[in-house]
């Protein structure tokens, strides 16, 4: 059997430690008290499926055949899914973590063998009614593997009973396991572990001072630009100003421009020749030399209402004129037309070098306002600031966005309400051939988490929050987006469809399609301290395989 991690590797499984091996990269971490159901097709690997085990309130013939019903028939709209293989992990996490650890593993306790045998006996008492659930929707179960603390079983199809068959560290010597080591890849010891680092860390400096300051001249600009804008609006609501449309047209270029700018940094870091310096500049610092704390607070500002968060998803998941389309359809941007003094609220200082060396201009750049952009010339390919870019296209864009209020009334309402309908259909994960810009989403959960360690409360961080819930949803990491999801209500009380999805454990229609869906690392932000804390890891989570 064969399964493809990623686009352009594919691996080979053989044995019951490899099956093991793959849920546990899938997820990135040890599941707890979880069962999983891998789906396969006779190729390859399917979606994979964690659910909390059952408690003893709960039906078992309803929570199997709720679990088997949401197994997809095919992998790519073609190819079958024949069967399943039901992993079970259970057990003291923390004698479990003793023995993958070679440091302080020990000889296997008959106390500790115990206990994983007498879990094995109560689960031996689930097989019929899961049998009976997948043949129900004409799946075949192939295998029964269990995960204790120190131990690993599998179905004995004799005696229909699971069956001991090694220790637990057995599963890191299997060839996937290796094979993903090898890469840098890890499995952290229990969830909330794999939420609280990852690659791509915003934290990371060489200087806390300097962090520390960029965070605080953040919020100083924040509520700089809140005051701006107050005046702006003759504080009403942002909302009910007639100016909204082109303030938050603004707005969304500058989020274009820093999500360019991180997806730039993700892409070059770390730099070829990271190895022959000791003291290179880490991830964080480079983004924070990127990203000044005027456009940092000026980007945290912006999150002032509820609709803001679903205009900079869609714009990173498709593009920048999409979003500005869809705003081109608010009632409020006719209104704009009779507002011609409204000048928007905007960073006066950017593109101000900090230093006078230049530097070219990333390739990325170059494609960031793809679509009906005609205005926008290129530039040349020789060393250019793309501070300069950025300010450029910017006055280039607010000129393009007045144009085209002023000419909104020949646009027919239909076509207004289509462009709304697409952003809906995709953010709602119910587009059937639209594949999401993955990178660009990446990126964006990243600027999030950025700005996130700058803010720590308030509306803006519940909105930055829910923002990175949405996009780990659109990628089927239904456990973090949970987690981040329940942040979110903490701080802004907003009824936001993304909550009832998760509630009902609804997924993107590209879940289980290996072409559209994301094929990756898992994490691209990490959870600050006192919210791993307070974290709960409770729901169905989806993984491609």
């Amino acid at each position: 059997m064969t399964t493809t991690s990623n686009l352009t590797t594919t691996y080979s499984l053989h044995t019951e430690e490899d099956l093991i091996a793959l849920v546990l990269h899938q997820f990135g971490y040890w599941p707890q008290e979880s069962l999983v159901l891998l789906s396969v097709t006779k190729h390859a690997v399917g979606p994979c499926i964690r659910v909390n085990l059952p408690d003893e309130q709960q039906e078992l013939e309803q929570y199997f055949d709720k679990l088997a019903n949401l197994v997809p028939a095919t992998v790519d709209g073609f190819e079958p899914i024949t069967g399943v293989f039901a992993l079970i992990f259970s057990g003291n996490a923390a004698t479990r973590e003793r023995q993958l650890s070679p440091a302080t593993r020990t000889v296997l306790h008959n106390t500790d063998l115990y206990i994983d045998n007498r879990a094995g006996i109560s689960f031996n008492q689930w097989l019929p009614t899961l049998y009976a659930a997948c043949n129900n929707v004409h799946l075949d179960l192939y295998d029964v593997l269990y995960c204790g603390s120190v131990s690993r079983w599998s179905l004995d199809q004799n005696q229909l009973a699971l069956t001991y068959r090694g220790p637990i560290e057995d599963i890191m010597h299997s060839s996937y396991y290796l094979d993903r080591v090898y890469e840098g890849r890890r499995v952290s010891a229990e969830p909330l572990s794999a939420y609280t680092q990852c690659l791509w860390d915003t934290a990371t400096s060489a200087s806390t001072n300097e962090v520390t300051e960029w965070e605080q001249a953040s919020l100083l600009w924040m509520h700089t630009f809140e005051e701006e804008l107050n005046q702006a609006t003759g504080r009403h609501t942002v909302l009910e100003h007639p100016g909204y449309y082109r303030q938050k047209s603004i707005e969304l270029c500058y989020w274009e421009s820093a999500l360019e700018a991180v997806r730039w940094v993700m892409r070059t870091y770390p730099p070829e020749n990271a190895e022959e310096h000791d003291n290179a500049i880490s991830f964080g610092d480079r983004l924070r030399s990127l990203i000044s704390p005027e456009i940092a607070g000026y980007l945290l500002c912006s999150m002032n209402t509820q609709a803001t968060p679903e205009f900079i998803l869609y714009q990173a998941a498709k593009d920048l004129p999409e979003a500005l389309g869809v705003l081109d359809g608010y009632d409020c941007m006719h209104a704009a037309c009779g507002e011609g003094s409204y000048e928007p609220v905007e960073p006066l200082c950017y593109g101000k070098p900090t230093t006078r060396r230049r530097t070219t201009l990333p390739e990325t750049f170059y494609q960031t306002f793809r679509g009906e952009s005609p205005r926008i010339g290129g530039i040349g390919h020789g060393r250019v600031s793309w501070h300069d870019w950025i300010r450029r296209t910017h006055r280039i864009l607010q000129q393009q966005i007045l144009d085209d209020t002023c000419d909104s009334s020949e646009t027919r309402p239909e076509e207004h309400i289509t462009k709304i309908d697409r952003m809906v259909e995709l953010l709602s994960g119910l587009t059937k051939d639209y594949k999401p810009a993955w990178s660009r989403l990446n990126a964006l959960e990243v600027l999030c988490n950025l700005l996130v360690h700058a803010v720590q409360s308030g509306e803006q961080y519940g909105r930055l929050r829910l923002l990175q819930a949405w996009i780990n949803w659109l990628r089927g990491g239904n456990t973090y987006a949970g987690i981040l999801a329940d942040i979110a209500r903490l701080h802004c009380d907003e009824d936001m469809p993304l909550f009832q999805a998760l509630s009902e454990s609804v997924f993107p229609l590209w879940i289980t399609d290996p072409v559209r869906c994301w094929r990756g690392d898992l994490y691209f932000s990490t959870l600050l301290p006192h919210e791993a804390a307070d974290a709960k890891v409770e729901t169905i989570e989806p993984k491609a395989g």
